[in-house]
């Protein structure tokens, strides 16, 4: 047993190194990576999210390559990013001029965000790391958001499939934790900022989509933290 567990946490610390890299040094090899362990269906558990967004205006917190901006950008709605991976600004920023569109894109991180309080209309987030519930993270989201405004967070998929690469796929992504059992850890920092909660499960190919919902009180003397 204490073998199997010392096993077990050895394959996530290199996993978790592995993912460092393919975001940061490794980030032109991300798109191949991310398609193949995801069963060729990253790209549209991303994209599909970005029809839960109307905006007006909206920022991607850590927006990785770029394939949401460019999506939502192709529904004519305002979305600016902001990354604290200086690889994955550059390569978000090809593929989004790539597309024909003017990106804007912003260096920096989730728990200072170099915005005015009050300045978005949503926020989305999907599959993030540990961050996404950092306190630091949940205080400007909330001051960021206008009174109404909604955090989306796209934390985890859960892969249901049955032959040998789906399970495989499964167990990946159980021990990088974008595949967690579902616990009151995804929500609870943010009802302590305030937010009030909506959460939905949706299907997709070979698995499930968690989605969170956290809305900003819609009060119009709102009292910024």
């Amino acid at each position: 047993m204490v073998v199997r567990y010392q096993i077990n946490n050895l394959v996530e610390y290199c996993l978790r190194i592995f993912f460092h890299l393919l975001y940061n040094q490794l980030a032109w090899f991300y798109d191949v990576v991310a398609d193949t362990v995801s069963l060729g269906q990253w790209k549209d558990w991303i994209s599909s999210i970005s029809n839960d967004l109307d905006g007006p205006v909206i920022l991607e917190i850590g927006h990785g390559p770029g394939h949401l901006i460019t999506a939502v950008i192709e529904r004519g709605l305002n979305i600016i990013g902001i990354d604290l991976s200086e690889s994955m600004g550059k390569l978000a920023y090809r593929r989004i001029r790539d597309a024909g569109y003017e990106p804007s894109l912003t260096r920096g991180s989730a728990f200072y965000l170099p915005y005015k309080s009050a300045s978005f209309n949503q926020l989305i987030s999907t599959f993030p790391s540990e961050y996404i519930l950092n306190k630091s993270t949940v205080d400007e989201a909330y001051r960021t958001l206008v009174p109404g405004g909604v955090f989306v967070i796209l934390p985890v998929v859960w892969i249901n499939g049955r032959n040998l690469l789906e399970r495989f796929v499964g167990f990946i992504y159980s021990i990088t934790g974008q595949s967690r059992e579902w616990d009151d850890s995804y929500t609870l920092p943010l009802t302590r900022a305030g937010f009030s909660i909506d959460c939905e499960e949706r299907i997709v190919k070979s698995g499930r989509l968690l989605i969170i919902y956290a809305q900003k009180p819609n009060i119009g003397n709102l009292t910024e933290k």
